[in-house]
């Protein structure tokens, strides 16, 4: 790929709506998204180039996905989607769902999508 080609992949995945965050095999974070950090409570240069761990919420998601007995989606494409709804804090829930990365050439899975988005909380009573 190309510089040009990378910039527009970079600017791309920047303007989800949802998290984006991109591991290699080795679970390093190559790429994270605005979002994905205001979801997390991080920011990108303490956590670009890390290991997922170092994100302390991601240690239990991580765990979660590293399970073989998770909620296993299979798509059209004959791909997937590992599903997890894991408790933030108190006041919200983060929905997450991972995807393969598969270099075509190769038939290989050379990364991780994680995708991350805020579920809906319920609303507070009105007093």
């Amino acid at each position: 790929m190309n510089k040009k080609q990378q910039l527009i992949s970079y600017a791309a995945l920047q303007s989800f709506v949802e998290g984006i965050i991109i591991i290699d095999e080795e679970q390093v974070i190559q790429l994270i998204n605005p979002i994905a950090c205001r979801l997390l409570s991080t920011n990108v240069e303490s956590a670009l180039g890390k290991h997922i761990t170092t994100i302390t919420h991601m240690v239990k998601v991580m765990e979660l996905i590293n399970r073989k007995d998770i909620k296993r989606v299979t798509l059209p494409t004959e791909s997937y989607e590992d599903y997890i709804i894991s408790p933030f804090d108190d006041n919200h829930t983060l929905d997450f769902r991972t995807a393969p990365v598969i270099d075509i050439d190769c038939n290989q899975r050379i990364a991780t999508l994680i995708k991350i988005k805020k579920m809906r909380s319920e609303l507070a009573p009105i007093k």
